[in-house]
């Protein structure tokens, strides 16, 4: 058997028979690691947060839409959400009188909003703290508007798309953290993080919906693989949970749906296979190393750092044409007449 490395190549024993399978986990266990990674990342994130540009424009009109009409008017009017949007938004779907046009009306009498209701889903939990401390603050003498687009509302939208970018780094961090070195998995955060589209997002645009696709995708990928050897049923109600939320963000966060197609076919291919086609392993004859042509050599073992290589006894060598042949040590002298 080859020698294991400590990586973490582990073997199962079968229990029909004598055979043994060899089974490679490429994963670096992540116990007795230091969290200093996790500490510095958290500490950068900290010092990003006066990055934040709390406004909502372009398709974060949209996004924001489903989450304010809802808390505030406890409807899906969008119709104040397009008049306190950036012109280039509110143009096309406004006419001179500030009134929806015809062709953006849904046959239900709706405004068209084909953006996604992901972010909307995340931003709530905040946005319902956010809403009852106005109205507290309105009730004490205050005269912050309560209507989903005065500062408070729009700082804490940045606050909640920033925090999620932040989280899916961390899970990003400590997944990749279980495959190499924590300063590797350190840097390679970083370089998505800072090397990538993603602060625009997360800091200049918190309002459109890529850093909670990055979270959303990263929370999917490090649950998959946290419970990829075995999922009771209610692990596959949450993934299910998680991959409703990753799709409700960005549709084409389905391609990554691709980890669970290719995890099904291995294990049906398994299921279904014949027992027949199951061979055992045979092992490997030993490989000589040959010397000036000699018929001798040195027995190559497999057995890593602990095996010592044995000569093999030396044999007869050819006898020259013409020369009397030699004897062997361990045949009788020849008879005198």
């Amino acid at each position: 058997m080859l020698p294991c490395n400590n990586g973490g190549q582990r073997s199962e024993r079968l229990s029909a028979g004598t055979s043994s399978v060899d089974q490679r986990d490429f994963s670096l266990s992540s116990g007795g690691r230091s969290r200093k990674s996790e500490r510095w990342l958290l500490i950068l994130f900290l010092c990003s947060l006066p990055f934040l540009n709390p406004w909502v424009r372009g398709d974060g009109v949209g996004y924001y839409a489903f989450a304010r009409a809802l808390l505030i008017q406890h409807n899906l009017d969008f119709t104040e959400d397009y008049r306190h949007a950036n012109e280039s938004f509110r143009g096309p779907r406004l006419d001179e009188n500030g009134q929806p046009r015809s062709y953006f009306r849904t046959s239900t009498g709706h405004l068209d909003n084909h953006f996604t209701v992901g972010p909307a889903i995340l931003w709530t939990p905040f946005l319902l703290i956010t809403h009852a401390g106005v109205l507290l603050a309105r009730a004490l003498g205050s005269s912050v508007a309560a209507d989903g687009f005065s500062s408070p509302y729009r700082i804490t939208m940045a606050l909640a798309t920033g925090i999620c970018g932040f989280l899916g780094l961390f899970l990003a961090l400590r997944l990749a953290r279980q495959y190499v070195e924590e300063h590797w998995a350190f840097l390679a955060t970083l370089a998505i993080w800072w090397a990538s589209s993603l602060p625009v997002y997360m800091y200049f645009n918190p309002s459109w919906s890529h850093a909670h696709s990055s979270f959303a995708v990263a929370l999917f990928l490090w649950f998959w693989h946290e419970t990829r050897s075995s999922r009771s049923l209610a692990q596959w109600l949450i993934l299910a949970v998680i991959t409703g939320l990753m799709l409700n963000v960005y549709y084409p966060n389905a391609m990554f749906l691709a980890v669970l197609a290719i995890e099904a076919f291995r294990q049906y291919y398994g299921a279904f296979r014949p027992a027949s086609s199951v061979a055992p392993r045979r092992p490997k004859a030993p490989r000589w190393r040959g010397r000036r042509g000699e018929r001798t050599g040195t027995w190559r073992t497999r057995g890593g750092a602990g095996g010592s290589p044995r000569r093999r006894p030396r044999g007869r060598r050819r006898s020259a044409p013409g020369s009397p042949p030699r004897s062997s040590p361990t045949s009788p002298p020849p008879l005198e007449s």
